[in-house]
C-alpha cells in the first residue's frame, strides 16, 4: 500500500509539473531584434563594497532552454552584467535524446570557457527539481553538479514506470524524458540539499509563488522548508523570478533573514523575454562584494547583501538600499528662481533604474505632481516651495519605487546647498 501511495503521488506530480511546461517560468511573449545593443547596467559602489549586477538563474539547452550556453555569456556581455550562473534543471531533462550528457558540469564548463578573459563571471549552479512540498531549489558555487542527483535511485526500483509514462503516450512530450524525471526525482531532496551544502553552496528557493506549484500565487514553507532554515541550509529566496514579483516572499526573507534574490530564470533569447525597444531589462540582483572574486562574492550573498532590480522597483533591505539610493542621487545645483524662495534643483540619476521622488514632510514640489519621475541616466529639474530662502537646506523625500517592506518605501533626505 505504502508503494502505491508513492508511486500515485509521484504520478500525479508529474502530471502537474509536465502541464505546467507549457508556461514555462520566465518565458514572456515581447520580442525584440538580437541586435539592439543595450545600454550597459549601471549603478554605483556603496561604502566598501563594489556593486556587481548578477542573474544567479538561467537555462540552457542542456535542461529546457532553448540556447547554447555560450549564448547565456554573449548575452551577458552585451548587457553589462557582472556575474552569471548556469543553474540547469538536473532531473528535468527534456533535450536528453538529442543532447545526451552524463556529465552536469558541462553547461557551466562551455559558459566559463566562452567567459575566459571577458568581463562577466560565471558561476556554477544546478537546479534541484522537485514538485511540492520541496519545490525547485537553486544550488550556485557547487564544485560538482553530478553528486546533487542519482538518475537511477534505490527507491525507485520497484516502481512500474510506465505506467507514468502510458499516461503521455498522445502528448507531444519526450517519453523517455518523462521516465527519466519520473525516476530521478524520487532521489531524496533532502540528499541533494545536504550534498550542495557540503560542497559550500549558496542555496536558495526558486519561484515560491510560481503558480503551478502555487495556484493562489502565495507561497508557504513546507516542513521540509522550515527543517533547511534550522539547519542553515537554505540560505535565499526569489522575491522576483521572470515577470513575477511576490511580496508575499519578501516577507518571508525578511521574516527568516533570508537573502534576497531576483533572477530572469531565462530559457529562451534574453531579447525575446525582454524587449530593449520598449526599454525593458531582465531582474537583476545587486550584490555589494567587497571584490570580484567568487569567494567575496559568495560572501556577500551569504552576508544578505543584494538589492533586486525589478521593471521600474528596487527591493532591498534599508542597509543597503538607502546607500544605493543615496549615491545614485546627485545635486548638481541649486539656485532660486528670481524674486521667490522656490529653490530650483537639478537632479542627476547615475543608475540605470528609474527613481520616483516624491513630497514627503510637507515639502512642496512646484513644477511636479507631487513626484518626479527621474529615469536611469538621466538629468531632472526638481523645484522645492520653500516659505523662505535657506543657503543651506535639508529635503526629506520619499523613493516610491524603493521597497524595503512590501507596504513601506525608502524615505532620504537631500542634502541642497544653493548657489
Amino acid at each position: 500500500m505504502k508503494l502505491l501511495t508513492t508511486f500515485c503521488h509521484h504520478a500525479l506530480a508529474l502530471m502537474v509539473f509536465l502541464n505546467s511546461q507549457a508556461i514555462a517560468h520566465g518565458e514572456l511573449s515581447s520580442i525584440s531584434s538580437f541586435s539592439q545593443v543595450p545600454s550597459a547596467i549601471t549603478f554605483p559602489d556603496i561604502g566598501e563594497f563594489i556593486t556587481l549586477s548578477s542573474d544567479l538563474h538561467t537555462h540552457s539547452v542542456f535542461s529546457d532552454g532553448h540556447v547554447w550556453p555560450s549564448i547565456r555569456v554573449q548575452e551577458a556581455l552585451r548587457e553589462g552584467l557582472d556575474i552569471l550562473a548556469i543553474t540547469e534543471h538536473l532531473e528535468w531533462q527534456p533535450h536528453l535524446g538529442d543532447i545526451p550528457h552524463p556529465d552536469r558540469n558541462r553547461a557551466y564548463e562551455i559558459a566559463r570557457e566562452s567567459a575566459e578573459k571577458k568581463s562577466v563571471l560565471v558561476i556554477a549552479g544546478a537546479e534541484i527539481t522537485r514538485e511540492l512540498p520541496v519545490g525547485h531549489i537553486n544550488a550556485i558555487f557547487v564544485k560538482d553538479s553530478d553528486a546533487l542527483f542519482n538518475p537511477n535511485p534505490k527507491e525507485a526500483r520497484d516502481v512500474d514506470f510506465k505506467k507514468i509514462v502510458d499516461q503521455y503516450v498522445d502528448s507531444d512530450l519526450d517519453l523517455n524524458s518523462i521516465e527519466y524525471y519520473a525516476r530521478a526525482g524520487m532521489y531524496p531532496a533532502t540528499k541533494a540539499i545536504e550534498e550542495a551544502n557540503s560542497q559550500g553552496a549558496f542555496v536558495f528557493w526558486n519561484h515560491p509563488s510560481w503558480a503551478p506549484q502555487a495556484p493562489d500565487g502565495i507561497p508557504r514553507l513546507s516542513e521540509l522548508h522550515l527543517q533547511w532554515l534550522r539547519e542553515g541550509q537554505l540560505h535565499g529566496i526569489e522575491v522576483v523570478n521572470g515577470d513575477r514579483y511576490s511580496e508575499k516572499a519578501f516577507d518571508l526573507a525578511l521574516y527568516h533573514d533570508l537573502t534576497l534574490i531576483g533572477t530572469s530564470d531565462v530559457h529562451e533569447l534574453i531579447h525575446w523575454d525582454y524587449s530593449k525597444v520598449s526599454n525593458e531589462h531582465r531582474p537583476v540582483t545587486l550584490i555589494f562584494s567587497k571584490s570580484r572574486k567568487i569567494s567575496a562574492v559568495k560572501d556577500a550573498l551569504i552576508d544578505k547583501r543584494t538589492v533586486v532590480w525589478f521593471k521600474d522597483t528596487l527591493i532591498g533591505r534599508k542597509e543597503y538600499l538607502k546607500p544605493l539610493i543615496m549615491k545614485s542621487i546627485k545635486v548638481e545645483n541649486a539656485v532660486y528662481l528670481p524674486g521667490s524662495s522656490i529653490l530650483n534643483v537639478t537632479l542627476r540619476n547615475i543608475s540605470s533604474a528609474v527613481l520616483e521622488v516624491s513630497e514627503k514632510n510637507g515639502y512642496r514640489f512646484h513644477n511636479q505632481a507631487k513626484t518626479l519621475r527621474l529615469p536611469g541616466k538621466s538629468v531632472g529639474k526638481l523645484q522645492i516651495a520653500l516659505d523662505e530662502r535657506k543657503t543651506f537646506v535639508e529635503v526629506p523625500v520619499e523613493i516610491k519605487n524603493a521597497l524595503i517592506t512590501p507596504e513601506e518605501a525608502l524615505e532620504i533626505t537631500l542634502n541642497i546647498k544653493s548657489e
